[in-house]
């Protein structure tokens, strides 16, 4: 459903730009610098720093609320026993995660570049690990606003849900869960359908029946 965690985080760009251009990571964005006012940055207990581009700003209109869902979600995963397991021994004081909220094309481009598949996706999770500026960096999630429309359409579900689902599940993979094994998924997913009630959510794996027949 999602795809797995991307190796070798320090050599993908930090984000795009409304053009969909790439940034350099090191020394911060270069041509891929974000515009003012498109970039958000918010601290969240217990000292979580949260970096939210929006590229695609047909996001602020299918996720009106995106910026506070993105606040609550993280602090609810990171609350989760399993997911405190991995944090707590974060080398720094303070955890940061980037959030970036493309379209397909972009997207389409990191799939590319880092899986060899050139098709857009709904989800893309780049672990980092790496602290600077006093900072333990979890990585960055990216989200594809079409992907993500289209599949909310086949689920019958609200892309606010559906959203909700695929950040959920990125952040898990930052903190080093996976989904290569039985156990590795049903603990992953375990996780998921947990945080998602939180939300008044039901269980993101089951999907509504598709009725077919003859007339």
């Amino acid at each position: 459903m999602t795809e797995d965690p991307l190796p070798n985080p320090s050599s993908r760009p930090s984000s795009p730009n409304s053009n969909g251009q790439k940034g350099g990571q090191k020394g911060g964005p270069k041509d891929g610098q974000a515009t003012p006012g498109n970039k958000k940055t918010g601290t969240l207990p217990p000292k979580i720093t949260l970096d939210i581009s929006t590229p695609d700003q047909t996001w602020l209109e299918a996720v009106p609320s995106l910026e506070a869902l993105l606040h609550e979600v993280t602090e609810e995963v990171l609350k989760t026993p399993e997911a405190r397991g991995r944090f707590e021994i974060a080398p720094a004081a303070r955890i940061g995660i980037g959030f970036c909220f493309a379209d397909d094309a972009f997207v389409a481009g990191l799939n590319k570049e880092f899986r060899g598949q050139n098709k857009p996706t709904n989800v893309l999770s780049f672990p980092s690990g790496e602290v600077f500026d006093g900072i333990f960096h979890l990585g960055e999630i990216t989200l594809a606003s079409g992907v993500v429309a289209r599949e909310a359409v086949e689920r019958q579900k609200p892309v606010l849900e559906h959203t909700t689902h695929l950040v959920i599940h990125g952040l898990l993979h930052l903190l080093g869960f996976d989904h290569e094994t039985g156990d590795e998924a049903a603990l992953m997913e375990a996780i998921e359908i947990k945080v998602m009630q939180q939300f008044g959510f039901g269980n993101p794996y089951i999907l509504p029946e598709i009725k077919t027949g003859t007339k």
